[in-house]
């Protein structure tokens, strides 16, 4: 592939040229996964708190930032004005702020200042601080759900990583260091209580909710502890590699390295990612959005490393090759892009449509051609 540029470039024409159709057919709507070929709604009153629907906002900044379409922008500020309903849900705001928020109304802000976006972004800032926990140095992830028997205390995830832009995003706005001092506690706690010596990575670490001490780590929505869940381990690389360049440290910079040469390594001839590097061969579970988001995680770390960098951006070609090849529908006919996506090892159900899987698809072609306007 002599020209990447052109290349990624070809890749999101086509890709537009599928979602001019799917726009056309979907407005009004938040998605989350297809069903027969038809994006499932997720904008109700019931669905509105998933961590996903910031996605398809920045689905459609990507893509008006490519085509220079406006109807794609006005149908991103729409699915973003409905997350205003979360601001009177708390159980539905959790750590995921950034998830929401970033691909939403920090990408409308960075568009053309929009005070109301701004103000979205910040409120849900200023609840991601909220809720950050001294004796721990970490932000606590999902909220504690007496009613279902479900005790979420203590528990931080690598996920978490890539909420703590939205942090450094408001410090700077703000010129208010509290932001930045919370994201850069979390991430040296979580880089030695979820980053293991050989770069692989725990979905979950468990503290003591009195003491602060850590007390172990859980496979959470992997195979098994100590395996290594794919998603997560996209998180960690690009996680690190997001808090390198908010804050110039280079331990962040070495960390995000040691978890990309570890995913690396366990890449499968095939190209194709598994929900977990260490799951039983047999079992085949894929993981598409796994992929994608390593792939812009990769581009993302690359681009701090100059000539070294060559080797990760060299990776993320080969697995965005892979997924267009063998793991996307261009048809106009359907409206998801990538086809065999999993959310964690132990579901009901694996290999379907994302959006998640389809933004980060796109925002690493986007990232290919020097696109500087991303969520992250």
């Amino acid at each position: 592939m002599s020209d990447v540029y052109t290349w990624a470039d070809e890749q999101l024409s086509r890709i537009e040229a599928k979602l001019s159709s799917v726009l056309k057919r979907s407005k009004g709507i938040i998605p989350y996964t297809a069903e027969n070929g038809r994006f499932v709604d997720m904008s109700g009153d019931e669905t509105i708190g998933a961590w996903t629907n910031g996605f398809w906002s920045g689905v459609l900044w990507l893509m008006y930032s490519f085509s220079g379409k406006s109807e794609y922008r006005a149908e991103a500020i729409k699915a973003e004005e409905k997350l205003d309903a979360l601001f009177s849900r708390y159980e539905d705001l959790d750590h995921d702020a950034g998830f929401r928020f970033l691909p939403s109304s920090v990408m409308h802000y960075r568009d053309d200042g929009d005070r109301r976006a701004r103000d979205r972004a910040l409120i849900a800032a200023q609840l991601l601080a909220g809720r950050y926990v001294p004796r721990g140095r970490y932000i606590s992830a999902w909220n504690n759900w007496e009613k279902r028997g479900i005790d979420n205390r203590g528990k931080m995830i690598i996920d978490t990583m890539m909420n703590l832009p939205l942090l450094w995003w408001a410090s700077d706005i703000l010129s208010d260091p509290r932001f930045s001092d919370i994201a850069l506690s979390h991430a040296v706690s979580a880089s030695s209580a979820l980053v293991r010596p050989d770069g692989s990575v725990s979905h979950i670490a468990l503290f003591d909710i009195e003491t602060g001490a850590l007390l172990r780590t859980e496979a959470g929505q992997g195979y098994a502890v100590g395996s290594m869940w794919t998603r997560g381990q996209a998180w960690g690389i690009y996680g690190f590699a997001e808090a390198y360049k908010h804050t110039g440290k280079k331990a962040f910079l070495e960390i995000s390295r040691r978890v990309a040469d570890s995913f690396i390594k366990h890449i499968p001839q095939s190209g194709i990612i598994p929900v977990d590097f260490m799951q039983p061969e047999e079992c085949g579970f894929e993981d598409d959005s796994a992929a994608a988001a390593a792939a812009s995680a990769l581009i993302l770390l690359s681009s701090s490393l100059g000539d070294e960098g060559r080797l990760y951006r060299e990776t993320a070609v080969r697995l965005l090759d892979v997924l267009l090849a063998k793991c996307s529908d261009f048809s106009s006919e359907t409206d998801s892009i990538l086809l065999r996506c999993s959310a964690k090892y132990r579901e009901e159900k694996h290999g379907y449509p994302i959006i998640y899987g389809d933004y980060y698809l796109i925002e690493a072609l986007m990232r290919l051609r020097g696109s500087t306007f991303t969520a992250w």
